[in-house]
């Protein structure tokens, strides 16, 4: 591998925003590949200064410079940036930090690096968490029925629907 350097891409797996969709790699804004969920993605560059970032339709992550010698290999780990439930405010406004794109560093005895270790993935949330939920909301349609303001009984009705089947789908998953 002579007058060649490696550029490698690894995909944080398992995360919930984004995990049926794979990002398009670029380096030098030519695309070198696209890395799915879990997936690891190698590029073969010249050595020297190179930009890296990666795009998923029109959101992108930052651009990592990275300059690397003949043999050298350079590693990224890329996943969602923030959280899914700020995925339209991230995807209008902050487009630009859609992924999470950031440059591992090898230590002098280290080959490899974990796997994604970094930031644990947050529980899923209990039933009780939407049941409580539910039980207010069925209150206040009971109260607003009451009081004859059916308009806003109607419209906490949606909520209230929601609520009940994230309960059911969260009791399921027990």
């Amino acid at each position: 591998m002579a007058g060649d350097a490696l550029i490698e891409i690894r995909r944080r797996p398992d995360v919930f925003r984004d995990r049926v969709r794979a990002y398009r790699v670029f380096v030098d804004d030519d695309q070198v590949g696209s890395v799915a969920d879990g997936g690891t993605v190698t590029a073969s560059v010249s050595p020297g200064q190179h930009r890296v970032y990666l795009k998923v339709d029109w959101c992108r992550s930052p651009t990592v410079d990275c300059v690397l010698a003949d043999g050298e290999r350079a590693l990224f780990l890329c996943e969602p940036a923030g959280r899914p439930w700020r995925t339209v405010l991230d995807a209008t406004v902050g487009y630009r930090r859609y992924i999470d794109l950031r440059e591992w560093r090898f230590a002098e005895t280290e080959e490899d690096p974990p796997r994604f270790t970094a930031r644990p993935q947050p529980r899923p949330p209990r039933a009780g968490y939407y049941g409580i939920r539910a039980i207010v909301c069925l209150g206040a349609c009971v109260l607003w029925v009451a009081a004859g303001a059916w308009f806003l009984a109607i419209l906490t009705a949606p909520l209230l629907a929601f609520f009940c089947v994230m309960t059911v789908i969260a009791v399921g998953r027990r």
